[in-house]
């Protein structure tokens, strides 16, 4: 009896990701492709490979990798294989069954584009974290417009209330006497701050008082007679001693 050979099962591999993508290198240097094995045991990819558009482009590049269990490792390509301007990235298993891919619109000098998480193919451009987690999305400041932001600043108005206070005093004007009945000889070195031609009572500048003619002649009159009469007492009170001193001698 002939015994047929038991086939060794395929060990199928899944939960393998691209990563992060280096399709810009600085010259003198290599493209490179990270994978992310996203299981929990370590695994060997013998086999797979890499390619850019499916069905044409460059040729595909066939590797062999180990990654630890939720560990990175990358592939280094010995040729050119990435445009720097629109293309893909495919990953394949080794029964050419594809496992992961992406595509990009551009690439930027040593700027790698990285996953920004595992469930879906969103990428980014960051600085390279070649077999390390990956780095944060970069901002580009050129193109992006800044969301404004509105900041309140306390103020203080201060309103200041001036008054201007002009303070001018009345217009004077001399007035001369013009009453027949009135005699200048009255009044001995005065000056009248009025002209009376009428019978018309006008405001006094001094301590309020009207300045009604008739009664500023009769105050007047009497000033002056009481002046009159103190003189005349005086001449009399001196007159007096003279005669008494001189009928002592």
């Amino acid at each position: 009896t002939k015994t047929l050979p038991i086939p060794t099962p395929t060990l199928v591999i899944n939960k393998i990701y691209l990563s992060e993508i280096m399709a810009n290198p600085n010259t003198g240097e290599n493209e490179w492709v990270e994978l992310y094995n996203d299981n929990d045991y370590f695994v060997t990819l013998d086999n797979w490979m890499i390619d850019d558009q499916t069905g044409g482009g460059a040729t595909p590049f066939y590797f062999s990798l180990t990654i630890p269990a939720f560990s990175y490792n990358s592939v280094n390509l010995s040729k050119t294989m990435f445009n720097n301007d629109e293309d893909q990235v495919n990953l394949y298993n080794s029964n050419n069954i594809l496992q992961d891919s992406f595509e990009y619109q551009k690439s930027k000098k040593n700027i790698t584009l990285g996953r920004t998480n595992w469930e879906d193919d969103d990428f980014c451009e960051q600085n390279p974290s070649k077999n390390l987690p990956n780095n944060s999305c970069l901002i580009n400041t050129s193109t992006q417009n800044p969301t404004p932001i509105l900041t309140l600043v306390p103020t203080m108005k201060i309103i200041k209330k001036i008054t201007n206070i002009v303070i001018s005093p009345k217009p004077q004007t001399s007035y001369s006497i013009q009453n027949k009945n009135v005699s200048s000889s009255y009044f001995p070195n005065q000056t009248f701050p009025l002209s009376i031609n009428d019978k018309t009572n006008y405001e006094s500048n001094v301590l309020g008082l009207t300045s009604d003619f008739s009664t500023q002649i009769r105050h007047l009159s009497i000033i002056n007679y009481l002046s009159f009469l103190s003189m005349s007492y005086s001449f009399l009170t001196i007159g007096g001693i003279l005669a008494k001193i001189k009928r002592w001698s």
